[in-house]
């Protein structure tokens, strides 16, 4: 079944048209009689059938194969009411005198289809001009025939133009409120999403500045007590790694935020320079490794066939070889660093792996947990921003990690690429070329697919 309503309704009309044709068969009879009954009645088939495969046509064509269509059966419908006004009796008979308002019903048969409706006319006027012709051999019966004739053919045009006018109208009308709804629909998403951030948010930020205070707190009480006392070198050490621990915590987020908002407003810079990716990715690795094993995972990074196992490796030990390249050290340690984060957030304690590969001109950066995984329906709902899944409730996060990471690698011209499976982990792989240029991190590809969808 087609799926324009008017569509449907054209068709419906057409097979309504074709028994009619074969009705007014009686019409035929008054004055037609042996052969030259059953040569009108084959008219009428042939204009019936026609009628019936139009309108079982229609549903499989295209917009222009459709149009062309209505056009033929607008001219043929003329072109057979003409030619059995002909053999009916000519200017005598009662088919005559309607025929100059086949245009006018084929423009309300079709409604929306002036070509189709011209077309009528056009045949009409030819078959009009036929019979007046052959029957009064005069220019004078011919000029006032053709007069009424045009003025009923423009009037029918006329209608149908104005028809698919206010049509397309309405149909304007109707895309700008579905697209003003679906705006609608897209702020209130959003604004949702930005007060569930803000809560978020509100939450990240309080949770390191109050374990920061109870750590100052407790540095205070421990100074404060009797005069002469040694405060044990290994109880200051401990207090003083969570407060380092949770300062960066805090400049972490607030430079997440700070990003956020540099993207929206296209203030995002990305400056390459020439780099070693794998000292790099280690030295960011690396800052992980207490957050790690808190949890109780492990990290490896492995580049070509070598494999480190940072929690018990020397940080300033080389890994495999260099991989040197063009890119913005501190942006392609965001990225992997918000990879990581992702990767011991959600890794449920299991080992966690670091991939780097190289080509001549491409780069890959794999990051792969075995936790908790991600269902296939939310794998485009990650990158967007303030979003999480479903169990990122339980674990915190702003929701902007990954909407930060891919905006980052895509304005340096490369992509990033999820495998996941619920309960199985995942995989976060980051595609980059070896030279980079430099560039504007904005909101353009954001734009471009709100504009799509």
């Amino acid at each position: 079944m087609p799926h324009d309503p008017l569509q449907r309704v054209r068709r419906r009309v057409l097979l309504f048209s074709a028994p009619l044709v074969f009705i007014f068969a009686i019409t035929d009879r008054l004055v037609l009689h042996g052969g030259a009954f059953w040569a009108a009645a084959g008219i009428r088939v042939l204009w019936g059938t026609s009628l019936v495969g139009a309108a079982l046509s229609l549903p499989h064509l295209g917009p222009i194969a459709e149009r062309r269509l209505l056009t033929a059966v607008g001219f043929t419908t003329s072109v057979f009411f003409g030619i059995l006004a002909a053999m009916t009796g000519g200017m005598k008979s009662p088919l005559f005198q309607f025929m100059v308002a086949m245009p006018l019903v084929v423009a309300v048969v079709l409604q929306d289809q002036p070509w189709a409706t011209l077309a009528a006319a056009v045949a009409m006027l030819a078959s009009g001009i036929a019979i007046v012709g052959h029957e009064t051999h005069g220019l004078p019966a011919i000029a006032e025939w053709l007069v009424q004739a045009a003025a009923m053919g423009a009037l029918a045009f006329y209608a149908s133009v104005s028809y698919r006018r206010l049509r397309l109208r309405l149909d304007a009308a109707r895309d700008a409120e579905v697209a003003a709804s679906e705006r609608a629909k897209l702020f209130q998403r959003e604004l949702k999403a930005r007060e569930e951030f803000l809560t978020v948010a509100s939450h990240e930020l309080k949770t390191p500045m109050t374990s920061l205070l109870l750590q100052v707190e407790s540095l205070g009480r421990v100074s404060g007590g009797v005069e002469g006392t040694e405060i044990p070198r290994a109880r200051l050490a401990a207090k003083q790694a969570v407060i380092a621990r949770q300062t960066r915590r805090l400049a972490t987020l607030v430079d997440t935020l700070l990003d956020a908002s540099r993207i929206q407003t296209g203030r995002l810079q990305v400056v390459p320079e020439d780099a070693d990716l794998v000292a790099v990715v280690k030295d960011c690795v690396h800052s992980f490794e207490e957050d790690a094993r808190q949890v109780g995972s492990t990290v490896e990074l492995q580049v070509g066939r070598t494999v480190e196992e940072l929690s018990t490796a020397d940080p300033r030990a080389s890994v495999g070889e260099g991989i040197p390249g063009r890119w913005d050290p501190r942006r392609l340690e965001q990225i992997v660093a918000n990879l990581m984060a992702n990767a011991v957030r959600y890794g449920a304690g299991a080992p966690i792996q670091v991939r780097l590969a190289a080509t001549a001109h491409q780069v890959t950066i794999a990051v792969s947990d075995r936790g908790v995984g991600i269902a296939a329906a939310d794998h485009h709902r990650i990158f967007e921003r303030f979003e999480q899944v479903p169990n990122d409730r339980a674990t915190g996060g702003l929701g902007l990690g990954l909407w930060i990471t891919q905006q980052l690698v895509e304005a340096m011209g490369g992509r990033v690429l999820v495998a996941s499976e619920l309960g199985r982990g995942s995989t976060f792989t980051v595609e980059l070329p070896r030279q980079t240029t430099a560039t504007t991190v904005g909101m353009a590809r954001a734009d471009a697919m709100r504009t799509a969808s």
